[in-house]
């Protein structure tokens, strides 16, 4: 949506301008970020090649990300970019597991029920906005956490992967 329109002050303010154009410190990047029940460890993008987070299109499916553990459950921290308004639980993102063993498990994430647009904050069924700020152009806008329960957590997890639905707007 443009320079003003992006995440430069999650989790911290890292560009040494406010929000106004005004010079002010760089806050140091967090270790880890705590979010209701979770705790986050984002990585930082000035140590990862300037990158920190997935930012997919409708329809495109994200990288393989490894994951090599057994878990009873998995938490996100995301945010949709659908449109202001929009509350039906339309299918936003399909998240597919891949055990050690070859077997997969998918589930979906949907609008108002786990994730919902950044820029327009609302309550969800089956998560909660766990970050709350703001962006150049736009206040408030948020981040979502939501949980998934695995259903095999004796399987180790290889990786994992996430597509966008299309609906958009």
């Amino acid at each position: 949506e443009g320079k003003d329109w992006d995440m430069r002050f999650f989790p911290a303010n890292r560009t040494g301008i406010d929000r106004k154009g005004m010079p002010c410190p760089k806050e140091d990047f967090p270790a880890r970020i705590v979010m209701g029940r979770c705790i986050f460890f984002p990585i930082d993008p000035e140590k990862n090649s300037g990158k920190s987070c997935l930012v997919l299109n409708p329809g495109a499916v994200s990288p393989q990300i490894g994951i090599s553990r057994k878990t009873k459950s998995l938490w996100f921290l995301h945010a949709l970019d659908i449109g202001w308004g929009v509350r039906d639980a339309r299918p936003a993102a399909k998240v597919t597991l891949t055990y050690e063993d070859g077997t997969q498990s998918t589930f979906d994430f949907k609008h108002g029920v786990h994730l919902a647009d950044w820029r327009e904050p609302i309550p969800l069924t089956e998560g909660y906005i766990g970050w709350q700020g703001y962006c150049q152009a736009h206040d408030p806008v948020a981040l979502y956490v939501a949980r998934w329960d695995n259903p095999h957590p004796e399987k180790q997890i290889a990786r994992l992967a996430v597509s966008a639905q299309s609906g958009g707007k």
